[in-house]
């Protein structure tokens, strides 16, 4: 019985053709909208958190400034005495603190502007290349002794992308009109900033900027065995006895790679929320939708109701052959949402490969599609409670004299 009420369902969907889509709109809408930014934020999270599982869980992160975003602007820096306080701290093994500065660059005349980061060039360089798999991929990269040297990124060297003509190694070029040479050109990394961005020796940085004892962001590495998260603590507490800060009013931020996870998980909760919430307004809106069209099909079909309840029918068959219809309405608008959220997931996908994001990719785990397709039945056949029972009360007579 419930598969003829489904087939009389479909046929009344293909008589009313138009009808049936428009009402699915609201539906797919939504369904789509949720797929996308469901499958994008988990793409998102799964890329950020290979990022940081490629780092390693040894690794502690300084910053002259309240967070890592402050620390871009802040003017706050870190001495050579409070790094030198910073690696006798019980269960650190390394430090290595750098430069970091927008700087101009010209090259065959044409001027840029892109990130230089000042490297150490002793032990702490292997620190910085082991968390920022920054490595050279063409020539070599900075050794002791090398001065006016330069490993630059690898947009540097595509033509038309930074400069017209790409830059080559043994190539001359300006940083704040001073001369360098390039030794060696970095992989791609995937994202357009860290593959436009450079490096040279953190002397050579801290003359060329003048940021002479001036360090910006600074990276530990935590002896084996040791826990970050104490190591972090312990070197907060040096931070806060040199500078003679009460806990709760450090000027600076010690994060270790489990706490920049959290961070970026809380925000990225956030966002979503908000998102889901907006697609949440549209299902509302679709299952309103489907209802409405419940009633209309009610009132069209109302002798149909009275011929069917002449010959047996119950109450029950009447309001279950309405409910099987405004689910199917639910479940095919689901269905056509989740393959729309898919194409524009992975257009997005493709749009980011484009753009050399390529660390990025969305995510559509099994949970999402079924719980999609779930919901918007649910949705579909609760639409259908009010106009179905209507449907189910008519008395026969009174629906077969209907006009």
């Amino acid at each position: 019985m419930i598969k003829d009420f489904a087939m009389l369902s479909i046929s009344t969907f293909k008589a009313r053709k138009m009808r049936s889509l428009l009402t699915m709109m609201g539906i797919f809408i939504g369904v789509a909208l949720l797929v996308t930014l469901v499958s994008l934020g988990r793409g998102l999270e799964d890329s950020i958190t290979q990022q940081f599982e490629s780092l390693g869980t040894d690794k502690i992160y300084l910053y002259p400034g309240v967070n890592m975003f402050s620390a871009a602007i802040s003017d706050q820096s870190f001495s050579e005495s409070e790094l030198n306080a910073v690696g006798k701290v019980k269960g650190v093994k390394l430090v290595a603190g750098f430069v970091f500065k927008v700087a101009r660059l010209e090259y065959n005349d044409e001027v840029k502007y892109a990130n230089v980061i000042g490297i150490p060039l002793d032990e702490g360089r292997d620190v910085f290349k082991d968390m920022t798999a920054m490595k050279a991929a063409v020539g070599r990269d900075l050794q002791d002794g090398d001065k006016s040297k330069a490993v630059v990124g690898i947009s540097l060297t595509e033509p038309k992308t930074m400069f017209t003509k790409g830059m080559r190694i043994g190539d001359k070029f300006l940083i704040e009109n001073s001369e360098f040479s390039v030794v060696g050109v970095l992989g791609r990394i995937g994202n357009p900033e860290d593959d436009s961005q450079l490096m040279i020796p953190l002397d050579t940085a801290m003359e060329l900027f003048d940021m002479k004892d001036k360090y910006g962001y600074t990276m530990l590495q935590v002896q084996e065995g040791a826990s970050p998260k104490d190591v972090a603590l312990k070197v907060k507490k040096e931070l806060r006895s040199i500078r003679g800060l009460d806990e709760g009013d450090e000027d600076f931020s010690v994060q270790t790679t489990d706490d920049m996870m959290e961070s970026f998980q809380i925000i990225l909760n956030v966002v979503q929320a908000i998102l889901l919430g907006l697609a949440a307004i549209s299902l509302v809106v679709g299952g309103i939708g489907i209802m409405n069209t419940m009633y209309t099909a009610i009132i069209e079909r109302t002798r149909q109701i009275g011929v069917m309840k002449a010959i047996g029918a119950t109450n029950f068959h009447i309001a279950l052959i309405f409910q099987i219809e405004s689910g199917l309405l639910g479940l095919a608008g689901g269905i056509v949402g989740c393959l729309i959220g898919m194409g524009i997931g992975k257009l997005v996908e493709f749009g980011a490969h484009a753009a050399g994001i390529t660390f990025f990719n969305v995510s559509f785990p099994w949970w999402l599609i079924a719980g999609a397709l779930a919901f918007s039945t649910v949705l579909g056949i609760a639409s259908g409670v009010l106009p179905s029972m209507q449907a189910a009360k008519m008395k026969p007579i009174d629906a077969l004299r209907y006009e």
